[in-house]
């Protein structure tokens, strides 16, 4: 058996998706002794990881830039307010999206998909990738954030054009998890997915 996993967060401790997906790595490990597991591991800030201690077979790590260029920003200020899309998140995804597109998946019978924190960004740059049609994506919050339990946030326009994003990747991908059951069964009605979360 070959599993592909990438990653966004392997963090030893301050976060909650970090000690999760060791803890996944782990007990993969602990299931399927003889199998390969590969990891890609996209980050965006410098971390703690320990990466050495994580039984897998072999461990690709990268780094994305956290800050949008000036020109972006500023750009970003008015075509928000314009189009509902934010071209800081935009280049930000794209930048994982990148790094996605170029893994060779096709040698994996299975390929999960791990995000972290609660912009998305590894699963939104998976929309339209092929790699997305053979993935598990696993979701640690609901997104887009004003659907949180106990946030104050309340949804803005820009937040349904996240949302319909979302849908789209939802709608692609072979199969989507979450971290509870309650969360599941919320954001399977959520995206409007036809497959059970």
């Amino acid at each position: 058996m070959k599993f592909l996993i990438i990653e966004q967060d392997l963090r030893v401790s301050g976060t909650s998706q970090g000690i999760i997906s060791r803890s996944f790595l782990g007990k993969l490990r602990k299931a399927y002794p003889e199998s390969l597991i590969d990891v890609h591991y996209i980050k965006a800030e410098d971390s703690v990881d320990q990466l050495d201690l994580l039984p897998v077979d072999h461990m690709v790590e990268y780094r994305v830039n956290a800050a949008a260029p000036l020109l972006v920003q500023l750009a970003n200020k008015l075509y928000w307010r314009l189009f509902n899309v934010s071209l800081v998140e935009e280049w930000f995804v794209k930048q994982y999206a990148k790094i996605i597109a170029k893994i060779e998946y096709e040698k994996y019978d299975h390929i999960f998909i791990r995000s972290a924190g609660i912009g998305h960004e590894m699963i939104l740059a998976t929309l339209d990738l092929p790699i997305l049609k053979k993935a598990i994506v696993n979701f640690h919050d609901p997104f887009p954030v004003a659907w949180y339990v106990g946030t104050k946030v309340k949804p803005t326009k820009l937040d349904f054009f996240r949302l319909a994003k979302m849908m789209k990747v939802v709608e692609q991908a072979h199969v989507c998890t979450s971290t509870a059951s309650y969360m599941s069964h919320d954001l399977q009605h959520l995206y409007g997915s036809k497959n059970h979360f």
